[in-house]
């Protein structure tokens, strides 16, 4: 069996699950400060980095529990 024939025999994998209709995702507001990044001095662009990755870290552990 080729490499071709194995990955055409290969069962796709299943979908994560996805939240229903009636609960969609929760904004998160800090991503808005990305697009002020071009006029802030790059010492405030790391912090607002920061801020964004903490803000997208505690939504991805609260959507985890």
């Amino acid at each position: 069996m080729n490499d071709s024939t194995q990955a055409a025999s290969a069962a796709p994998r299943p979908a994560p699950p996805r939240p229903g209709p009636d609960a969609p995702p929760a904004p998160v507001p800090e991503l808005a400060e990305l697009d002020t990044l071009a006029d802030r001095p790059l010492t405030e662009q790391l912090a607002v980095l920061d801020t964004v990755h903490r803000a997208l870290a505690a939504q991805l552990s609260s959507a985890e529990s």
